[in-house]
């Protein structure tokens, strides 16, 4: 049941997961003139911000959710909502990785989570969204992912060692992860701020007041509960792609350093996410408010 319920969150209702509302489109417009990168060396010393994006559907709750489901980008269905990451270069040494977490340790994942609340009774199960999540890491490499656009700039000697500074910080700054404002979004606006540069990442995610299996079940009474505003990796290309237009980064090709010391828990995670999903849509079917 818990599993039904999980899929009630990320239900698709429809075949074609591409999208082809005005809203969409007006916010991926971005896509049609993203710069094209061309293969160069690197300078001696530079920061490259990497991103893996999903291009999900923000125009309102179901949409959000089939998108989710089903991304719009490739029609997998893995539940991943995308990733970023910082390549970090110089003659000192290089440094390549990003923030991440959620991996079901110790507490549940955030749509466990709700799911437990849910079957508990609680009226406000959404509100397990804004929960700290304890098992967060320092991720080494991409962690699997595959860039969907990548921007460089080149720094300084002092930059470089404010940057690197934030690489090495302590395992236990890692380990709190959280949506709203601590995940690897917020990692690549942390070294972008060491440069000077300013990322609009943030967008407001509406969630459904209700869901319905069976029965009727709450996710939200409390209108506290009812969305959540968080920097997500669609954002984040968005506004790589803005400053490389304004002339402030430079597009950038070149490989991705997918190497990763924990990049088997991402890739079993995804794929845990895919087999779950897929299971669910082929036995049961349910239909978000």
């Amino acid at each position: 049941m818990k599993r039904a319920l999980l899929l009630l969150l990320i239900v698709c209702s429809s075949c074609s997961w591409r999208p082809h509302h005005a809203a969409y489109s007006e916010y991926y417009s971005y896509l049609e003139d993203k710069p094209a990168a061309v293969p160069t060396a690197l300078p001696e010393r530079c920061v490259i911000f990497f991103v893996s994006a999903r291009h999900l559907d923000y125009a309102d709750p179901t949409r959000f959710l089939q998108s989710m489901c089903k991304h719009p980008i490739d029609g997998s269905m893995n539940g991943d909502v995308g990733h970023a990451w910082v390549h970090l270069h110089g003659p000192e040494g290089d440094f390549v990785g990003g923030h991440s977490g959620e991996t079901g340790e110790g507490q549940p994942r955030y749509l466990d989570g709700i799911c437990e609340l849910a079957y508990l009774g609680d009226p406000n199960a959404a509100r397990y969204l804004q929960a700290t999540q304890y098992n967060g890491f320092f991720q080494r490499g991409s962690g699997g992912h595959e860039p969907t656009f990548a921007a460089m700039r080149p720094i300084s000697e002092e930059e470089y060692a404010r940057v690197r500074l934030l690489f090495e910080r302590p395992a236990a700054h890692w380990r709190e992860y959280r949506l709203a404002g601590r995940h690897c979004v917020n990692f690549v606006e942390d070294v972008a701020s060491e440069l000077g540069i300013a990322f609009n990442t943030e967008i407001k995610v509406m969630l459904p007041q209700r869901v319905f299996w069976g029965r009727c079940i709450n996710l939200w009474e409390d209108p506290a509960y009812s969305c959540i505003t968080f920097s997500t990796p669609d954002a984040l290309e968005k506004s790589l792609v803005e400053k490389v237009q304004s002339g402030e980064l430079c597009a950038w090709k070149g490989a991705s350093a997918r190497y990763s010391d924990d990049g088997w828990k991402e890739v079993f995670q995804r794929l845990r996410r895919y087999w779950f999903v897929r299971t669910c849509i082929s036995k049961s079917k349910c239909v978000p408010s």
